[in-house]
């Protein structure tokens, strides 16, 4: 399978620089990366949302594509990216931040977040979102320090989340960026510090090879209620204050 892989990224890699040499003559969907079997095996028969879903990374799964931006309508780099890998872009179907999805609390079977979650500056936070609105899984894959570019940064503790999570809004960072570094051991740490349940770890993704899967569930019989006041407690939430970053929808209700 890992043999399998490696051939087909290396072919999605010769398509790729034909199309940004400006070869206009491949099909549409040519470059995309291989799907991922252990996904469809573990979400293939549920529904979901996706979290910055792509159509070069396309898990063929039954999701709804949240974004902050349609990139069909709008011409982002991450539009012109997906244009040059396969040719095409994936819709959105929901314009929204990831990190406040407008759902109901535990109404999809499952979030989807690959090549995402370093993107945003509090990592928490979004997981407390994906959590809030999953019913059974939350499938998270993130480039591995090791094998992406941000190779030569420190990888992110804990403690740094923290602190982040902490801080008000209104000193936060809008730009886009890849805040944060990890490992698959140093990710574990963070699910397992924030009390959630891991159904699986993957250290090498089997979609592209470049990140690793973390899978937090199964949380169908998940105490969230005993979960949130322990999370409190853990970041020291000050109750009552109205200010304070973990307050409305960043807060699971």
């Amino acid at each position: 399978m890992a043999i399998a892989r490696r051939f087909r990224n290396l072919l999605c890699q010769a398509i790729h620089a034909l199309r940004t040499a400006g070869f206009t003559g491949l099909p549409e969907g040519w470059g995309a990366f291989s799907k991922s079997t252990h996904a469809t095996t573990l979400l293939g028969d549920l529904s979901g949302v996706e979290v910055g879903g792509s159509a070069h990374n396309d898990y063929c799964l039954s999701t709804r594509n949240i974004d902050f931006v349609d990139h069909v309508v709008q011409d982002t780099i991450y539009a012109r990216e997906q244009r040059r890998l396969c040719g095409r872009v994936m819709p959105v179907d929901l314009i929204a931040p990831g990190n406040c999805i407008p759902i109901e609390d535990v109404s999809t079977d499952f979030v989807l977040a690959s090549h995402v979650i370093e993107h945003f500056y509090d990592p928490i936070e979004a997981i407390i979102e994906w959590v809030r609105v999953a019913k059974r899984y939350v499938y998270i894959v993130a480039p591995h320090r090791d094998r992406t570019f941000d190779r030569d940064r420190e990888p992110t503790p804990v403690e740094e989340l923290c602190k982040r999570h902490l801080e008000p809004a209104s000193s936060r960072p809008t730009h886009d960026n890849h805040w944060s570094v990890w490992r698959t051991s140093e990710f574990v740490e963070l699910v397992e510090f924030m009390g959630l349940p891991i159904e699986c770890i993957n250290d090498v993704d089997d979609k592209v090879g470049n990140g690793f899967t973390v899978v937090i569930g199964d949380l169908i019989s998940f105490d969230r209620e005993r979960w949130k006041h322990n999370l409190r407690t853990k970041l020291d939430f000050p109750t009552g204050k109205s200010s304070h970053p973990l307050n409305g929808p960043r807060l699971p209700r």
